[in-house]
């Protein structure tokens, strides 16, 4: 009778330790605060004209690729159930702009559909110190991307991607390693 109670007891503990375990939208849902910072490769070409302080113009021709620092936001996210396995996350950045974006869970992923956003970050030095485009650039971009919840964080690998072209000089994302970590708010 002894045995039989300690194998009882022992069944219920574990029942209770491998049962509480959230999955889906239960996992991912609730107010959080983040931090996302990382790096982008740019695949920068095309040929600019600069008029120097005597009024002599210089073209140069560009063609590389050059890592920018993105250019840290921290802020306060939520994320809400919106339907069997949706979500929607809300990410309010300090002095910066709101996003919203769609989701997807699968027990312990959840995967933001892509959407526009802005991103800001450091300027490219393309030509020997000089910096025709600014210290800092902004840019809309798509950016989607895969998170996991461990026991008190969530981090999101982000994926940054986008072209456009400005002062005729082509720029391409051609890879990002970007991460959100939001804590949550107790």
């Amino acid at each position: 009778m002894k045995k039989y109670g300690i194998l009882l007891c022992a069944v219920a503990l574990l029942t209770v330790l491998t049962g509480c375990e959230k999955t889906g939208v239960k996992r991912f849902e609730g107010n959080y605060s983040y931090k996302t910072s990382g790096t982008i490769d740019i695949y920068v070409n095309g040929s600019i004209t600069i008029t120097d302080s005597v009024g002599v113009e210089h073209t140069f021709t560009i063609d590389d690729t050059y890592t920018c620092e993105v250019i840290t936001e921290s802020g306060q996210m939520h994320i809400a159930e919106t339907g069997k396995d949706a979500v929607v996350l809300t990410m309010n950045a300090l002095f910066g702009d709101v996003v919203v974006m769609d989701g997807v869970t699968s027990k312990k992923i959840l995967t933001l559909q892509p959407t526009e956003r802005i991103v800001r970050f450091n300027g490219l030095e393309l030509i020997d110190d000089l910096n025709p485009f600014g210290d800092q650039l902004s840019q809309v971009i798509t950016v989607d991307a895969v998170g996991k919840r461990y026991v008190d964080i969530l981090i999101f690998e982000m994926n940054y991607s986008g072209s456009w072209k400005r002062l005729g000089v082509n720029f391409e994302i051609t890879d990002s390693d970007v991460q959100t970590v939001a804590i949550p708010n107790e």
